[in-house]
């Protein structure tokens, strides 16, 4: 059976019950749900806090601060903290949730519905519940539209669609074991985040001879180019026998072959989970390029920037948002090359050269061969950098893996949670 031609974000499946769980109850959203409309006549000189909520239940954050005259849309309605705010039009993407304290008295416009639940629905659990596979899959068939981008809800059908509810007592129970996997997901993105900054100064430093390790002290610091001396300066083309791109044309993928490579799998660092072309295929693509250990895949459509440094052996083929680096080993490490992809300064002549106005965004592969790069004519320092470096990139991974999983174990124990085949227990 073909993939679903939805994003992933939209579960269009028919809302169906099993068995009631025992001692749950099932009740329709409108019995435990209470819209709420508190008008609010726009003053023009007054301002205003706007709100948004996020696809893929990415919660409720702020917008806009507006005077009423910039407001357009007149018709307006404030929010409370705790509030349980779904987007009309983004609720089927799962753009809904609780409105924060900080955001009491913030407004929105009719293309939300405001929410409260009743005695009988713990608002924690109501979270919880919003991203089940059940709760999107009743957004979806109340809503009403062909386009799926233009598609509106209908609270009115949805408060009709039904649910299964644990008691009370037991609903903050599941809410309650659900945000200690919710608190060590945000413990590991502090974490990732931190260690982000840490590799993001020391790779500066590094990269621009500030911090030099001690056998190469005795060259001196900067000389009048502010280049490090022992360094020189280079464009990336030059270090390099080829920079190519992957196949312009979409490939035949199959169920199991050759991996293919795309934008996703270097911003995701994740090269297992890949679309498959066959080998006769891979083997027309990789006379034109063929990607090898030591190269580098540099994401050029779409997000621009994210690289990654193929150290092991491979046999695949790639797509043409992705560039490939063939580093040339007799002028540079691979690995500095690398290295120096992953800093601010990289980013920002990247960045430079890109067609900006292009939609997805874009660099032609010419200027990514005309970008500077600074680096020690040293090799043994060009190494003593890019092992600080690739120490840092593999830590970072590693946490993100570790949220990866994190967030796969709360969301396969919440399914099972929230529809009753794992149960509380005291």
């Amino acid at each position: 059976m073909g993939k679903s031609s939805m994003p992933g974000s939209v579960k269009s499946g028919i809302p169906t019950l099993g068995k009631v769980p025992k001692g749950w109850r099932t009740v329709k959203f409108g019995d435990v749900l209470v819209e709420r409309q508190r008008p609010v006549a726009l003053k023009d000189d007054e301002e205003y806090q706007l709100v948004v909520a996020k696809r893929s239940r990415g919660g409720v954050v702020p917008r806009a601060r507006l005077l009423g005259k910039q407001v357009l849309t007149k018709t307006q309605f404030e929010i409370h903290g705790n509030d349980f705010l779904i987007s009309n039009r983004q609720i089927i993407h799962g753009g809904c949730g609780i409105v924060p304290k900080e955001l009491g008295g913030s407004v929105v416009s009719n293309e939300y519905s405001v929410l409260t639940p009743t005695s009988d629905l713990d608002l924690s659990y109501l979270s919880y519940l919003s991203s089940s596979v059940h709760f999107q899959r009743t957004c979806f068939h109340s809503s009403v539209g062909v386009n799926i981008e233009k598609i509106i809800f209908s609270l009115r059908r949805w408060f009709q669609q039904k649910v299964q509810l644990p008691p009370l007592v037991e609903q903050k129970e599941i809410a309650k074991l659900l945000s200690t996997w919710d608190t060590a997901i945000s413990n590991c993105e502090t974490e990732i985040q931190l260690k982000e900054k840490r590799k993001r100064a020391v790779l500066e430093q590094l990269l621009h001879g500030q911090i030099r390790g001690p056998k190469f002290l005795t060259r001196g610091r900067i000389n009048s180019d502010k280049v490090p001396n022992g360094w020189r300066e280079a464009k990336l083309g030059e270090l390099c026998t080829a920079i190519l791109d992957g196949t312009h044309a979409t490939p035949k993928y199959t169920q199991k072959g050759i991996p293919f490579y795309s934008v996703e799998n270097v911003t995701n660092d994740e090269f297992e989970d890949t679309k498959f072309i066959s080998m006769e295929e891979h083997a027309l693509l990789s006379k034109r390029c063929k990607v090898e250990r030591g190269d580098i895949l540099l994401t050029r459509i779409g997000e621009l920037g994210k690289s990654k440094l193929i150290d092991w052996d491979v046999n695949a083929s790639i797509y043409v948002s992705l560039a490939l680096l063939k580093v040339n080993p007799k002028l540079v490490r691979c690995e500095y090359v690398y290295s120096y992809l992953q800093s601010q300064t990289f980013l920002r002549e990247l960045k430079k050269r890109a067609l900006l106005k292009a939609a997805p965004q874009k660099i032609n592969l010419g200027d990514i061969q005309n970008i500077p790069i600074l680096l020690p004519t040293n090799e043994n320092e060009q190494r003593y950098i890019s092992d600080i470096t690739i120490l840092s990139v593999k830590e970072i991974a590693l946490l993100k893996k570790q949220k990866v999983a994190l967030i796969r174990q709360k969301r396969a124990l919440g399914q099972e949670l929230l529809s009753g085949q794992i149960r509380m227990r005291k």
